[in-house]
């Protein structure tokens, strides 16, 4: 089993709580271990790690956590903090990753995805992911404009995405599919390590994992509309994407995690103090909070406390650019302290309607 530790925050200051504390914290009921990623209706997300550079291996991680749950409990008003400490040395298939890619992880890319895939249905494709920023606002505009304006034929003809789920859940080390997993073993926080070798469970150009251009190896997925992944250490807003109304060349509706002031992003750090790397999910309480006592919360009813379909998805221009130890919010220089704990005193963001 591997040494993962989930640790929830509701608000700034709280203590983190044990796994399934902080789980019911959020307000996710701890989740039966399942075999493999699963992609139903409420389906999965996963982490994967992708370093197609130095080490040409990809660790995946199976959050345990249910999407379609977390596309509520993660966009309310009173904000939500999940955390995952990651530890190498009770994780095979990490501690291969780390030591291949070197433990700074200069050339890895990170991402967290999840996705609804029912053969039977295919409007009911949802894809939940975080996007390519780098840093840096164009990229990040870019990132955006292409997932936004991907028509709903693309949406739902690509397989990319699905097919590597599948090859993970089903590949084995015993028949030399893989190099280690544990996805289906049965346990919460299944986790496994592919290399270029492994093929289809290795996500490169030749499995549909490719650059923005279809040039070459990359993190984007769709076509090339959909690029998912960052450096460590550079955080990610999180959206839903579904197929949206009209024909198969109408676009997708896309809808950004947020609540009523604040937008929520994932973030992926090596913790300096340790040999340990830390994920998280931040989404910071809405202040004033919009009550269904108010005019304003009874308005609100209509759309829910959690959805931003109400207007488009945003995007926040760049602040200060000044050096923090910890994953930052994309494009704006927020701190977020190691080990599970919020600091407080966030730069207040300037917002622009895409």
């Amino acid at each position: 089993m591997n040494s993962l530790e989930p640790k929830t925050n509701r608000r700034l200051g709280s203590r983190a709580g044990t796994a399934v504390a902080g789980l019911l914290c959020l307000g996710l009921a701890p989740q039966a271990a399942l075999a493999g990623i699963d992609m139903g209706t409420n389906p999965e997300l996963f982490l994967t790690l992708l370093d197609q550079t130095t080490a040409q291996m990809a660790y995946t991680l199976d959050l345990n956590v249910k999407a379609a749950d977390f596309f509520i409990n993660a966009q309310q008003d009173t904000g939500s903090y999940l955390f995952f400490t990651l530890d190498p040395g009770k994780d095979a298939a990490l501690q291969t990753f780390v030591g291949a890619a070197g433990v700074n992880l200069a050339t890895t890319r990170w991402a967290v995805t999840g996705i609804t895939f029912v053969p039977s249905d295919p409007n009911g494709k949802v894809l939940y992911s975080t996007l390519t920023n780098n840093n840096v606002v164009a990229t990040q505009t870019a990132s955006y404009d292409k997932l936004s304006g991907m028509n709903n034929n693309t949406f739902r003809q690509g397989s990319v995405l699905q097919n590597y789920v599948t090859a993970l859940n089903t590949a084995d080390p015993a028949l030399g599919t893989i190099q280690m997993s544990t996805l289906n073993a049965g346990t919460p926080f299944g986790s496994s390590l592919a290399t270029i070798a492994n093929g289809k469970v290795y996500p490169n150009k030749a499995a549909g994992f490719t650059t923005a251009d279809l040039a070459g190896d990359g993190d984007c997925v769709f076509n090339g509309n959909v690029c998912i992944g960052n450096p460590v250490g550079v955080s990610s807003w999180f959206y839903q994407t579904k197929v949206g109304g009209g024909t198969s060349l109408s676009k997708v509706a896309v809808d950004e995690f947020d609540n009523l002031t604040n937008d929520g992003y994932w973030g992926f750090i090596k913790d300096p103090n340790s040999s340990k790397y830390i994920l998280s999910y931040t989404l910071p309480g809405s202040s004033p909070r919009s009550l269904v006592s108010t005019d304003a919360g009874r308005a609100r009813l209509s759309i829910t406390d959690y959805s931003a379909s109400a207007g488009p998805t945003r995007l926040l221009s760049i602040a200060d650019t000044a050096s923090v130890s910890a994953v930052p919010e994309p494009q704006t220089w927020g701190l977020m302290a190691l080990g599970g704990l919020l600091v407080a005193a966030r730069v207040r963001r300037e917002r622009r309607r895409a």
